[in-house]
């Protein structure tokens, strides 16, 4: 499961509740699992911005678990900016909305497990997740 974010937001949208609320009974269901929360940005912008926004998205979902009881030292928030593209959306490249789209994504991984064996969960990409129509984008 991923969820993604409007152009230049870090909010959490509607649409990912669900998805955060099936990540959170999976975390109460598995008490010892530690959580990589990894956030992505479009190529748009600095790569530098795009490191502080995917960050702030990450500390998003952070916040959004700590508040459903999550005990915060069972995730670790990682902003990857746009150095992990799913596509070929990068720098100087014309790209569809619904590619950058793509792009602006938080993806969830078990990384640690204090009383597993073997902790490699992955996330997946949904297929058509919602495309924000960017009418304030500069681009």
């Amino acid at each position: 499961m991923h969820i993604y974010y409007d152009f230049d937001q870090s909010y959490i949208r509607d649409e990912a509740v669900p998805d955060l609320e099936r990540l959170l009974a999976m975390m109460n269901q598995n008490p010892s699992y530690i959580i990589e929360i990894g956030s992505h940005t479009d190529s748009r912008g600095s790569k530098r911005y795009n490191r502080g926004l995917s960050e702030r998205r990450a500390k998003s979902v952070v916040r959004w678990l700590t508040k459903h009881g999550i005990d915060g030292s069972r995730l670790v928030a990682r902003g990857y900016g746009e150095t992990i593209h799913v596509n070929d959306c990068t720098d100087n490249v014309k790209c569809s909305e619904t590619q950058h789209q793509f792009n602006r994504r938080t993806e969830f991984k078990v990384i640690g497990c204090s009383t597993c064996a073997d902790g490699s969960v992955y996330s997946q990409p949904k297929t058509a997740p919602k495309v924000d129509k960017c009418n304030n984008c500069p681009f």
